[in-house]
């Protein structure tokens, strides 16, 4: 497109919620960390609108939304068509994001070859991540000690890149490289970026720490 007709995007973000699965999670006795989605948009001071599952096989649905953020599903979860709509709208555009997503190993080009399992409850550490020198993460890390890697709190995916590029190196406890913490898949005229780690419950338990019965 010539430069003079380029246009600006309206940036209209949608999460993917249903609070069935809150709902199962709190009478299994779990926290749905997916939850605080919600505070961390509203902390960025971005406007966000929740949508089911449904929407994800909706090509009409996704049409209205140039974001989309969906949590730790299990690929059962997912409803039919998801990865098909889901793949379409990103090329046509869309900007997907994943929090250790089952079932879209194709969508985000990338899958998983290990899972590091915290040695505690949800708020112990299982991993270490760093990020790569890219574009997307100039001056994302804290300027006060850039070289310190930044911990994952719950367990975290050892991801393989397959039509990826790594934004972010995984590490394990004891420093050794376990493979991609964070992915980037640019595809067609959007892209789709996965975390192998629930970034909510991460930045949840910093930030409220163990509860103190």
């Amino acid at each position: 497109m010539p430069r003079g007709e380029e246009r600006a995007m309206e940036l209209r973000i949608a999460y993917c919620y249903d609070d069935d699965l809150r709902q199962a999670a709190n009478r299994a006795g779990r926290n749905y960390w997916y939850r605080y989605i919600e505070e961390i948009l509203d902390r960025l001071g971005l406007t966000a609108e929740p949508v089911g599952r449904a929407v994800l096989a909706d090509p009409a649905g996704l049409a209205r939304f140039s974001a989309l953020i969906v949590g730790d599903l299990e690929a059962g979860q997912l409803p039919t068509g998801a990865a098909a709509a889901l793949r379409a709208w990103v090329e046509g555009g869309g900007l997907l994001i994943g929090f250790m997503t089952a079932g879209l190993e194709d969508l985000f080009g990338c899958r998983a070859r290990t899972r590091l399992r915290r040695p505690g409850d949800d708020f112990c550490q299982s991993a270490f991540f760093e990020l790569c020198e890219h574009p997307l993460t100039t001056d994302v890390h804290s300027p006060v000690c850039p070289e310190q890697r930044l911990i994952i709190l719950g367990d975290a995916l050892a991801l393989q890149p397959e039509a990826a590029e790594e934004l972010a190196r995984l590490y394990n406890l004891w420093g050794a490289e376990a493979g991609a913490a964070i992915t980037a898949r640019p595809l067609g005229q959007g892209a789709a970026y996965y975390f192998g780690f629930n970034l909510p419950q991460t930045i949840w338990a910093l930030q409220q720490g163990r509860p103190i019965d």
